[in-house]
């Protein structure tokens, strides 16, 4: 599946890394997909990114919730390189998705956070290339293709927080995409929704998995990067919180809203 990163998705990746990016973000990618049958299982995409040894290629294979599940380098010249192919890294990263891995980097993204200094000391270098290129495919993947995986990705939250095995795809409601989830004899498990946040360029999708009755089972997003990380202040949690309240009734409401 190919798609071109123009301005708008440029503009968004910008809003949400803390690094500059640079020309070769760019032009035409592709992202391959992967199924289990007739489910979605994933997504694999290669980055390249700037080093001090030259270009360094990484391909990444993502979950559907857009987590890491692995990644094999498919060129770097850093002497450093078989550190990071060996099994305890990749357990370690396994399994992280966009704000774990931000936070492993410190707060200009060009070294490694203090939490974070003794698992890489000696190899930091590579370890803020590797981890620069981690957050690019995740989210490419999320703005490049968002609207193309969309019903693939309501699928997989609803096998994930409902065990659904069919689907009602296709749905529409106020910009939001629903699907209807439901067991082999057809009874109804749950409901999925797609939101898409405003934002600068184009939106990230953010999703939820209803039961039947309407509570909340799994929220799935990208966070955006916040102006000053750290601990907030409780007022800025509090906000925070009203918002995430008052987003997943509007989901709800939309998602159980009869046809």
């Amino acid at each position: 599946m190919v798609a071109t990163v123009d301005g708008a998705i440029h503009r968004s990746l910008a809003a949400h890394l803390p690094f500059q990016l640079h020309a070769r973000e760019f032009g035409r990618h592709t992202l391959y997909l992967i199924s289990h049958g007739v489910v979605p299982a994933g997504y694999v995409h290669v980055r390249s990114e700037a080093s001090p040894w030259g270009m360094v290629e990484v391909v990444w294979s993502l979950d559907e919730e857009l987590r890491v599940r692995g990644f094999r380098f498919q060129r770097c010249r850093s002497p450093q390189r078989q550190s990071f192919e060996s099994d305890a890294f990749c357990h370690w990263i396994s399994g992280k998705g966009f704000a774990e891995l931000v936070d492993v980097l410190d707060e200009g993204a060009t070294g490694i956070s203090s939490d974070y200094a003794e698992l890489f000391r000696g190899r930091e270098e590579l370890a803020v290339t590797v981890l620069r290129s981690a957050l690019k495919a995740i989210l490419v993947t999320e703005l490049a293709w968002g609207e193309a995986i969309a019903d693939r990705r309501l699928q997989a939250i609803l096998v994930k927080a409902a065990g659904a095995e069919e689907f009602e795809l296709g749905r529409e409601d106020g910009g939001m995409r629903i699907i209807v989830g439901r067991d082999r004899e057809g009874r109804e498990v749950g409901r999925a929704a797609r939101l898409l946040e405003a934002g600068p360029g184009r939106g990230a999708g953010v999703f939820f998995a209803f039961s039947p009755d309407g509570q909340l089972l799994e929220k799935w997003s990208l966070p955006s990067l916040p102006s000053s990380r750290g601990a907030s202040s409780s007022q800025s949690e509090r906000q925070q919180s009203g918002r995430d309240e008052n987003q997943i009734k509007r989901v709800r409401t939309a998602a159980f809203m009869p046809k």
